[in-house]
């Protein structure tokens, strides 16, 4: 891959990549404006991983007050049956980490659909407990992914912070809907 973003706009961080039913390569990286946090994600396009045409940014952070207003993080492209493109991403990164949504219809303009509330919630149940000693530095509750496994249900994965074994552990939930997770 050969791309990097003008720098007075936009920083590259963490990237992930679609490839979409028309070859066409899209590949999001979490970004930040010059001296900014994380609130944004950058897109460009290829059909061959060198030649890439910048798209517009899709503003991440939330407005003043919400639940994802400060920092946010990595997330993911998959294309559910309905036909849409959905985009998961961290909020609230390093203060009360939670997953959002987005929904697009062309992998272009795309909407949230979590302004007021995050769509997975970060779960602090064992083994998910709080880390007080800070040892993962925030909350972990980060960088969702969604795929399907070979029975055809639905999974999405989700980072967190184990205290009792001193490292980060997966979670998963599945099911046929992906709207209604089943805790596995």
């Amino acid at each position: 891959m050969n791309f990097i973003p003008d720098q007075t706009q936009l920083q590259l961080w963490d990237t992930w990549v679609y490839l979409a039913e028309n070859d066409d390569i899209h590949l999001f990286y979490l970004a930040n404006k010059p001296g900014g946090a994380w609130g944004y994600v950058g897109h460009a396009v290829s059909r061959d991983w060198l030649h890439w045409t910048d798209l517009p940014e899709i503003v991440l952070r939330g407005e003043p007050g919400t639940w994802d207003a400060g920092g946010c993080g990595t997330g993911m492209v998959f294309k559910h049956d309905d036909g849409r493109y959905y985009m998961t991403y961290t909020g609230a990164l390093s203060v009360n980490e939670a997953s959002g949504l987005f929904t697009s219809r062309d992998l272009i303009t795309w909407e949230k659909l979590t302004p007021k509330t995050p769509y997975w919630s970060r779960q602090t149940t064992p083994p998910y407990e709080e880390d007080t000693r800070r040892v993962a530095v925030s909350p972990a509750w980060r960088d969702a992914f969604v795929t399907r496994n070979p029975q055809g249900e639905w999974e999405r994965y989700a980072v967190r912070v184990s205290t009792r074994a001193r490292r980060q552990v997966g979670r998963v939930w599945r099911g046929a809907n992906w709207q209604a997770w089943i805790i596995g």
